[in-house]
């Protein structure tokens, strides 16, 4: 029993120490990417993030302020959507943004469309002609995600789902 114990707690051990090597990755020496005005922007990568059913943005903030003082990121912006699938972006993407942030608020909070992803990731798309972006999502926010990429998987139009 005790030799089960010790095997179990060295697993648990190392697989936390695997997904810490796997999750603390260096950028000091990588240099920070710059936006090009190319048609298509392969030098950064957006990140979505998707709150849950009945809640706000401001579920998503603490994440994303952390993301931006470990260094990941150096640019966070908002965009709201209306219950009509209209996106109003709160501020830019400056052309120096490292891999930015999208804090996506859902006006119908309660609705679950996925339609609302696919409206802020076009929206964002075709203003800033991204190759490929990251999608995060909390409760209600994954099954969306889900969703959008169940619906979307053999569309070309789509960006390149990275995370």
């Amino acid at each position: 029993m005790k030799k089960r114990k010790i095997y179990l707690a060295s697993f648990f051990i190392a697989a936390f120490l695997f997904i810490l090597a796997g999750c603390s990755q260096k950028t000091q020496n990588i240099p920070a990417k710059k936006v090009t005005a190319s048609l298509t922007n392969t030098k950064t990568i957006p990140t979505f993030f998707f709150h849950g059913w009945g809640s706000s943005i401001n579920a998503e903030k603490h994440m994303a302020n952390a993301a931006k003082k470990a260094g990941v990121t150096n640019t966070i912006i908002q965009a709201d959507v209306s219950k009509n699938g209209t996106v109003k972006l709160n501020n830019t993407i400056p052309k120096n943004a490292k891999n930015p942030i999208v804090e996506v608020n859902f006006e119908d909070n309660q609705s679950g469309k996925t339609s609302y992803v696919k409206s802020v990731i076009t929206a964002i798309s075709n203003k800033y002609h991204y190759a490929k972006i990251n999608l995060v999502g909390h409760s209600m926010g994954n099954l969306q995600i889900a969703n959008y990429i169940n619906e979307n998987y053999d569309n070309k139009k789509c960006l390149r789902l990275i995370k």
